[in-house]
């Protein structure tokens, strides 16, 4: 099984993550928890690139990201479910094509750039829904410093988020989920979609 969490930074869906892969090891199953950006040790210099701001043209950003993605994706994620384990990854495709509309990119450019690559499609995603202000207010609680785009604020955060919610609309993989929510009524909400998809 391929499973993805989705949601803008401050949402939540880390922590979460992390959950849902110690609640599944409980149950006796392999488990494998990965990310996007940097989830491959090719990957990690893309991801200090991609997380600095230092790379300005959009497109560029974008061919990054699904640059990134492909090293994940044959190196980490396919030899993974080959073995049987249960993937959990944290960002995926639909992130790039959040974040990279809400950056100034076409949205259906976008979204069609990032299909032709023919990506492993995910099980189910879990998409995190919240407020970009109430995001941000998590993030400042956290104690350090930033990133680019956590720096990015409430505008291009709100962006991501409505960009989100039209894709979740389209795609029946998506859960999407209220993240004001207590963390153990997530958790545990995660974890009857789960039981239900076996």
């Amino acid at each position: 099984m391929f499973i993805t969490f989705e949601g803008i930074d401050g949402s939540g869906k880390t922590t979460q993550a992390l959950k849902l892969k110690s609640w599944l090891e409980e149950q006796g199953h392999e488990v494998l928890y990965t990310f996007e950006p940097g989830g491959c040790e090719l990957c990690k210099g893309i991801r200090e690139l991609l997380l600095s701001n230092s790379i300005k043209d959009d497109i560029a950003r974008l061919i990054l990201f699904l640059g990134d993605r492909k090293l994940h994706v044959e190196s980490v994620i396919e030899p993974a479910l080959k073995s049987g384990k249960i993937v959990i990854c944290d960002r995926y495709n639909d992130s790039s094509i959040a974040y990279q509309s809400a950056a100034g990119l076409d949205y259906k450019f976008v979204r069609e750039f990032v299909k032709s690559f023919n990506f492993i499609e995910p099980d189910i995603t879990f998409m995190f829904d919240i407020k970009a202000e109430d995001a941000l207010r998590r993030l400042e609680g956290r104690g350090r410093d930033k990133d680019a785009v956590e720096s990015s604020g409430v505008k291009f955060l709100s962006c991501v988020r409505e960009i989100y919610k039209d894709i979740a609309a389209c795609e029946s993989r998506i859960i999407l989920i209220d993240a004001d929510k207590s963390e153990l009524e997530i958790a545990d909400l995660i974890r009857d979609y789960i039981k239900n998809l076996n």
